[in-house]
């Protein structure tokens, strides 16, 4: 009697053959559509606005006492203790944080140009003549 012997198989076809029937995925259900998030931004929009006026009027600051002399940008970053990737989210070079300076300084001359013709000099005067002598006794 002869025995019969298994034909040979691969093990790459043994492993194929052997392994079982992946199940078939079942279908999503409908999601329903997302609503869009309503939320007030005004505070973080706000405190941006701050941070960027913060960085321009640092570079006022370092211009003042240095004369006009050049102020690098990490001097900017430290005296704001604001980063560099910051200070270029805002800006995206060092010409463009002097054109935003040149157009905050203009409007803050513009804006002050009214409170300034508005000065009463002579109350001014009166006034802080009055609180010299309602203090007097505290400088002495």
């Amino acid at each position: 009697m002869k025995t019969k012997m298994a034909p040979k198989i691969s093990p790459r076809v043994r492993s194929q053959s052997t392994s079982k029937p992946k199940p078939k995925s079942k279908p999503k259900p409908k999601s329903k559509p997302k609503s869009k998030r309503r939320y007030d931004v005004t505070t973080r929009k706000n405190e941006s606005l701050k941070s960027r006026n913060l960085i321009i009027e640092t570079l006022v600051q370092l211009l003042v006492e240095r004369q006009g002399a050049d102020v690098k940008l990490d001097e900017v970053a430290k005296r704001s203790r604001i980063s560099e990737r910051t200070i270029f989210r805002f800006f995206k070079d060092k010409e463009a944080l002097h054109h935003a300076t040149e157009t905050y300084l203009s409007s803050f001359i513009q804006s002050s140009a009214g409170k300034i013709q508005e000065l009463d000099v002579i109350g001014f005067a009166e006034n802080a003549f009055q609180q010299f002598e309602l203090n007097k006794n505290l400088t002495m």
